[in-house]
Formats: structure tokens, C-alpha cells, sequence
């Protein structure tokens, strides 16, 4: 089926009811901070002989154990690659596999970097009184009930 233009009742109507814009300058802004997300994403992202070097194993053990280590992957024209946010400078985000048992099948792996990486107002620790992403509070070895809690529910409509 080939695209067709909208007619300018059917734009009106879209931009005042789909929350998105079609200015054409906008979506080339936001497809180039896609990109640039991408882009981002393959830079800090550690293959499997970085990840091996940071957890002390073979590469070949970070592949086979993967899953029991509870380390996600994104396949790439790179190779499989972990994404850095995972990792601490000696090892493994604490309560790592815990998060990844609830966390709901299907999200972008995007998306669950997102989560972890952005300050949740419901974590907030003295004495800085500000809210911390879930990265920060499950390294600094805060109790994990709360980002399981969070975790559980991503995806969902609020």
C-alpha cells in the first residue's frame, strides 16, 4: 500500500488530535536525535570481550551465561554489544537479573535504558534529597524493592 498525502481537513485534524507534529522540520529534528541516540548507544555500548574484561570471564562465558548473569544484548551488524549502562567499573549493576525478571517482555531495549538511566521521583535518598535514576540507587546499594516496583510496570499507560 503507497503513502498518501492527507488532505488539509485530515491535517488539521491530525495535528490537533495525535499529539505529533508533522512540520517537517521537526521530524528531521527528531529523527536526527534518533540517530544520534543510536549512535550513542553502539559508542558506550561494550562488546562481549569488554564486557568479559569488566566481569572477569572469558567471552565466550559472557555469551554462554548471559542470562544467568542477567545481562541484556542487542544483536548489531557489530556483533552482539551490552549496553554500558549495565555495568559498573568493577562488574555488574546491582540486582541486575532481578530487574530483568519483572521487567515486561517486548520493551525496546531503548526504553529500558531510559528507565535506568532517568531520574524517578519515587527515588530519593538523603542527604541530596533529589530524585536519582535507578542505576544510581541500585550502585550506591539501596534497597531494590522500589526500581522491581517501577520495573514491573513500564510500558504501561499511566
Amino acid at each position: 500500500m503507497e503513502p498518501t498525502e492527507l488532505s488539509p481537513e485530515e491535517q488539521s485534524f491530525w495535528v490537533a488530535h495525535s499529539g505529533v507534529d508533522t512540520d517537517p522540520a521537526l521530524v528531521s529534528a527528531a529523527l536526527t536525535h534518533q540517530a544520534a541516540l543510536a549512535v550513542a548507544f553502539v559508542a558506550e555500548a561494550l562488546d562481549p570481550v569488554q564486557a568479559g574484561e569488566r566481569l572477569g570471564l572469558d567471552p565466550a562465558d559472557v555469551l554462554a551465561r548471559q542470562d544467568e548473569l542477567g545481562l541484556a544484548a542487542v544483536d548489531t551488524d557489530l556483533g552482539r554489544l551490552y549496553p554500558a549502562w549495565q555495568f559498573t567499573a568493577t562488574g555488574l549493576l546491582p540486582h541486575l537479573a532481578e530487574a530483568y525478571r519483572v521487567i515486561p517482555e517486548g520493551l525496546h531495549p531503548r526504553s529500558v535504558a531510559g528507565f535506568f538511566t532517568t531520574p524517578q521521583p519515587e527515588l530519593v535518598s538523603e542527604p541530596a534529597g533529589k530524585p536519582t535514576t535507578p542505576r544510581v540507587w541500585l550502585e550506591a546499594g539501596h534497597s531494590p524493592a522500589p526500581v522491581l516496583r517501577l520495573a514491573a510496570h513500564l510500558g504501561e499507560s499511566i
